[in-house]
């Protein structure tokens, strides 16, 4: 559902977000973002006094938009802030809703250039976001430039501010995050480096680390955004400080992780699902070893574009998986046997914790991997290569095409009836669901050579993206994966231009 605001603003639904993008060089105004804030509230107004949450998270050139929102005087709410400029993960809007007893947070989660915003709207109620029928009243009382009356006169009004620092302390304490961790001590403790990009990831890591006696360190640094961890990638493991570390750790402006970890005496960048890979096998035998669960009743809720290496570690251990639908993954994350969920790039490892992502709780979960295995005799390598011996190697490459959203079922109808023709795949999933702000499309897939390529929409770049996923025993074999590639970027080639014909 995508509406047209004056050619300039674009509103859609996504998932569990409404988005706002751009249609023009200008960034998205404070006072676009305030006009959504109002017509969120008239949706949620019941007629009784409640309390919101407004929060963002980006750069914090960012805070201008919350800066302008916060204290509009909104009718029948109270409206909440932080004390700080600081953009927040949605954690901690938990933490504040939970300790305030706040009814509903709307969040802003901005990109870097202030040209595409999705708005979250969380439900203390339920513990989750609000159903999509709220989200589609908003939307359609927006774009139809619905008369508000839903802001009061009251010149002198101001939000109420919480207190982001009591706030994080309470969430890096033993009765939140550290709460299932805090009685493990182990004796030989992993020395990890953890590289943030602002003050909130830093305090948030640091207290962590502190309350768990760990021997990790924490850094603010530019080297965790993408630009400069390419150029830092390149020579890293010439860099003598950096030898005595067995992991490396980045967290960008919105919480997402990027890894490294000490694989066969040198640091290796582990993309996320063979980080999940490693993490669900360590998991699972833990577990095993606790003999108190069930394995055979747990289930995975797994991201379309995951590799085959986490579908056949699932299978080996007899568990069931889900595709991660938006639609459905409320009532997954409900079920007492969903031991892991995880989308592209947002973690849950523990939903009976809660049912939001929460990547600074799987950071802790690594944490408790990384000293596991130290403490045995430094396990990590074996397990790495095990897994690699055991389910082989997956070579990722990801190409984007524009393609108009609208020809996305002509493209699902000529893959469908084509792509046993190729002789390259002998499988077909077909989504057409959206896994956060992505739209999952289809994936296809060869029982015998194990390759699979996923077929996604980016809302944000809004661009079809191909993501290949060559299969190999090993990864050195260049010439035969990269044939392998090529085949198939060949087959996909000539079914984007039937569809342009």
């Amino acid at each position: 559902m995508i509406s047209d605001l004056n050619n300039k603003i674009l509103m859609s639904i996504t998932g569990n977000s409404l988005i706002l993008k751009s249609t023009t060089k200008e960034q998205i105004s404070e006072q676009t973002c305030s006009l959504v804030f109002e017509h969120i509230c008239s949706i949620l107004d019941n007629n009784s006094e409640q309390k919101i949450l407004l929060s963002f998270q980006g750069d914090l050139k960012h805070y201008k938009i919350v800066k302008y929102i916060k204290n509009i005087p909104v009718k029948n709410f109270k409206v909440y802030s932080y004390d700080s400029h600081i953009g927040t993960d949605f954690s901690t809007d938990e933490i504040a809703c939970h300790k305030h007893k706040i009814d509903y947070v709307v969040k802003f989660i901005i990109s870097k250039t202030s040209k595409f915003i999705s708005i979250v709207i969380y439900d203390y109620k339920t513990r989750f976001y609000v159903k999509k029928d709220i989200l589609e009243k908003v939307h359609d009382s927006f774009c139809s430039n619905k008369k508000l009356e839903s802001v009061d006169n009251d010149l002198n009004y101001e939000a109420e501010l919480l207190n982001v620092d009591h706030l994080i302390s309470a969430q890096a304490s033993k009765e939140e995050i550290l709460k299932a961790f805090f009685n493990v001590r182990p004796r030989y403790k992993s020395r990890s480096l953890v590289l943030v990009n602002n003050d909130y990831s830093l305090l948030l890591c640091s207290q962590l680390f502190s309350n768990y006696d760990t021997s990790f360190k924490v850094k603010k640094s530019k080297i965790s955004n993408n630009k400069s961890r390419k150029f830092f990638d390149t020579f890293k493991n010439l860099l003598p400080k950096l030898k005595n570390y067995q992991s490396i750790i980045y967290i960008d402006n919105y919480s997402n992780l990027a890894t490294d970890f000490l694989i066969d005496y040198k640091l290796k960048n582990l993309s996320l699902d063979q980080v999940v890979l490693l993490y669900l096998d360590f998991l699972v035998e833990e577990l095993k070893r606790s003999n108190q669960v069930n394995i055979k009743k747990l289930f995975v809720v797994i991201p379309p574009n995951a590799s085959s290496q986490i579908i056949e570690l699932i299978k080996q251990y007899k568990m069931r998986y889900f595709y991660y639908n938006s639609d459905t993954i409320e009532e997954l994350l409900n079920d007492e046997n969903c031991l892991f969920t995880y989308s592209f790039e947002k973690i849950n490892a523990n939903p009976r914790y809660s049912k939001i992502h929460n990547n600074y709780y799987f950071l802790i979960c690594l944490v408790w991997m990384l000293n596991i295995y130290r403490n045995r005799n430094n396990l990590l390598s074996f397990k790495y290569n095990s897994l690699k011996e055991n389910f082989g190697s997956i070579h990722v490459i990801k190409k984007y095409k524009k393609i108009e959203f609208a020809n996305l079922n002509n493209l699902v109808s000529i893959i469908e009836n084509k792509y046993l023709e190729s002789k390259l795949f002998n499988k077909i999933v077909i989504f057409k669901s959206w896994c956060e702000n992505n739209y999952a499309i289809l994936k296809l897939y060869s029982d015998n050579s194990k390759n699979s390529v996923s077929i996604y929409y980016d809302s944000e770049k809004e661009n079809i993206v191909f993501e290949y996923h060559i299969f190999s025993e090993d990864l050195k074999q260049n010439v035969s994966w990269k044939f392998q590639y090529f085949k198939m970027a060949l087959w996909i080639n000539k079914v984007i231009k039937s569809l342009k014909s």
